[in-house]
């Protein structure tokens, strides 16, 4: 199980959060049964003093799932994940004795069927450290100025110069950065309707997997999504009706674990009329990490910043047609 909490901060206030933003992934195990039903789950939340959750439970909200979220189905390929908002008071946490905040996760209440979850005290408790953030901080006093070091007339060359005593060049790696890495990306797409002469409704699907070595990996625009009409295979040719970013927002916030494949469906317009005529002999599908992720992440590719996926496409010439599909493996 692995989750992430986020304050939700009133810019008008200066309390503490009274709302929270949770991010939650549970992985199943193997030889998992296929579970689908109603009222199947159920998320507490609190604080504790103690590292495990043991003892009394601060703040409790037994419940923070609503109904739709209760009744998610359970595959062994695809993890359960919870996005949601919920009421939490974030005042004093960390500054006293209630320094963690845990996350509860077992079976609901009456679930539709019945099933077994078998669990350590039927039910799955992670908690997470968190500092305390004072409120109402006391104003500090400014450092006063060092005086200005003298300029040196005969400046040795120092360990981050070179014999010239220029700058050494900066290595790009990252190494503090976690890194997300990847073993499949394939998509396919249906044409639904045309609206008109010059674009059509497309529903587009991609299924990222992440290597078992990837960290996990949550922030705001992290991934990136682009589909575009090339003359080349390789998608190396000019873009013909490009779209950059085809990802809404919560999908591109999706959350990448090793075993929590990455999976989009996307309803959207596109000038599926220019691809499969004049040359225009391929439909491309891009993925790439996000313009500004937060935090920022490595993301090795072997075609460099993104990886390209591309299928040969037919001349619609204002016939529907039936699924473009493509796989490329890394």
């Amino acid at each position: 199980m692995q989750w992430m909490l986020t304050p939700i901060l009133d810019l008008g206030s200066r309390r503490a959060a009274q709302s929270v933003r949770i991010q939650l992934i549970v992985m199943p195990e193997a030889g998992t049964d296929y579970i689908h039903g109603s009222g199947l789950w159920r998320v507490g939340l609190f604080s504790s003093g103690q590292r495990d959750g043991r003892g009394v439970r601060h703040q409790y909200v037994r419940q923070i799932l609503n109904e739709y979220e209760t009744s998610r189905e359970l595959t062994v390929s695809l993890p359960l994940r919870f996005d949601l908002n919920t009421d939490f008071n974030m005042e004093g946490i960390g500054c006293g004795d209630t320094r963690y905040i845990c996350i509860e996760f077992t079976k609901g209440d009456r679930p539709r069927p019945n099933f077994n979850l078998p669990m350590t005290n039927n039910h799955f408790i992670n908690c997470h450290l968190y500092r305390c953030k004072n409120s109402d901080p006391r104003p500090t006093r400014a450092p006063r100025p060092r005086p200005r070091p003298r300029p040196n007339p005969n400046p040795t060359p120092t360990s981050n110069q070179g014999p010239d005593r220029g700058p050494r060049p900066v290595s790009n790696q990252n190494s503090h950065l976690k890194t997300a890495r990847l073993t499949n990306f394939r998509w396919n797409m249906q044409p639904v309707t045309y609206r008109d002469a010059m674009s059509s409704d497309i529903n587009l699907r991609a299924w990222i997997t992440p290597s078992p070595t990837t960290d996990f990996i949550h922030g705001v625009n992290l991934w990136r999504l682009g589909i575009f009409g090339n003359s080349l295979q390789t998608g190396k040719g000019p873009k013909v009706g490009y779209r950059r970013q085809v990802l809404p927002l919560r999908d591109a916030n999706a959350p990448m674990h090793a075993a929590a494949p990455l999976e989009f469906e996307i309803p959207m317009q596109f000038e599926l009329w220019r691809v499969g005529c004049n040359d225009i002999g391929f439909l491309c599908v891009e993925f790439a990490k996000g313009d500004s992720p937060d935090p920022n992440f490595n993301f090795p590719l072997p075609g460099g910043g993104a990886v390209v996926s591309c299928q040969r496409a037919t001349c619609l010439q204002g016939r529907s047609s039936g699924w473009y599909t493509a796989n490329y493996f890394f």
